[in-house]
Order: C-alpha cells, then sequence, then structure tokens
C-alpha cells in the first residue's frame, strides 16, 4: 500500500470517511466509491495514478467509472444504494424504449435459463425494496426478486435481448456475469 493510503488509514477511522477525505484530495466534489478506495489499497499502480491525476478531471472521471472497479464492489455497498421511484421509472421507461425499437423480442428459453440461473445465484437479487414503482408493477405470478446492483425485475430483465447484466464477472472484468461485454456506455 502506498504510504499516502498507509497516513489515511491511520487518520481515519471509517471507510465512509476514508473515502471523503480521499474525494477532496483528489479534489473531487463528492467521496469515491469504496469499491474505488478498496482497489487504490490493493493495487499500488491504480493508487499512483490516481494521485498523479489529481485536480484533472477528465482523467480521475476515466479512472473512476473504470469497470474494473466493480470487482472491489462489495454486494452490501450496492444493497445500501436504492433507487428512488423516479430512478427506477426512468429505467423502466428507457428499457421499455429500446425493448420496443427492437421489435419486443425476448431471447429463446435456452438463453433466459442460463441468464436467470446466473441471476438467481447472485448476491445482488434480493426481495423488491418496499418502493411503490414495485408494488404496482409486479405480478403475484412471476418471480418478484430484483437486482440491487440495477434495481430491475430479474426475471423480466432475463428475458429482453436489449437489455445486459450490470454486474462485472469477477474472473473476467471486461464480460458482465451473463458474458457479455462490458459496454463502453455503461451498463443497464
Amino acid at each position: 500500500m502506498i504510504p499516502a493510503l498507509h497516513y489515511l488509514e491511520e487518520e481515519v477511522s471509517s471507510w465512509d470517511e476514508m473515502c471523503s477525505v480521499l474525494g477532496e484530495y483528489l479534489g473531487l466534489e463528492r467521496p469515491i466509491s469504496k469499491a474505488v478506495l478498496r482497489r487504490a489499497r490493493q493495487d499500488d499502480r491504480f493508487a499512483g495514478h490516481l494521485f498523479t491525476c489529481r485536480y484533472h478531471a477528465d482523467l480521475l472521471k476515466v479512472l473512476l467509472a473504470d469497470p474494473r472497479n466493480e470487482k472491489y464492489q462489495l454486494a452490501e455497498d450496492v444493497k445500501h444504494q436504492q433507487k428512488s421511484n423516479l430512478e427506477l421509472i426512468g429505467k423502466a421507461s428507457a428499457a421499455l424504449l429500446k425493448w420496443g425499437k427492437a421489435g419486443f423480442a425476448r431471447v429463446d428459453e435456452a438463453t433466459f435459463e442460463s441468464r436467470f440461473n446466473i441471476c438467481q445465484a447472485c448476491e445482488y437479487l434480493i426481495e423488491p425494496p418496499d418502493k411503490l414503482v414495485y408494488k404496482i408493477t409486479l405480478s403475484q405470478k412471476s418471480d418478484l426478486r430484483v437486482c440491487s446492483a440495477c434495481g430491475c425485475v430479474a426475471a423480466r430483465k432475463a428475458r429482453l435481448p436489449t437489455e445486459t447484466c450490470p454486474v462485472a464477472d469477477p474472473s473476467n472484468p471486461s464480460l458482465n456475469r451473463w458474458g457479455d461485454p462490458i459496454s463502453e456506455a455503461g451498463t443497464n
């Protein structure tokens, strides 16, 4: 671990505070994510790049958005980042529009089974939070569990060819857990 991070650990008592202090040190208006902090603690080269790019917003943006940071994210980090009803409605509307443009196609049964089996074994799959949008849209006839990484109903998302898993595969961070390449623009 590089000396600056070691010093930070000695002076600061909590992870949240370390994220805030490091975000401030880097010239950001917000804390860095816990995943970025974990990666910086374990990867001296990455930490060096962060410190070198201090106050260079464009370069820091690239480092902070690096998909490889996701492999340092713990399930509990994501589970506590619940999306608002408005965010969920916006995501659902965008997905519906994209699905409509693709002709409302569905993946074949084998693809669905493969995708949903991965979801069912994933630590991000949770019971739906107590949100109005889930109460209105969920039918008791289907699996109601949602992905805490994106907020989508996993059984529905896995059926749509226009959707992708938002979580990087721990064994290959360039792919998501469904085996698809992580997109340049981000995941759904």
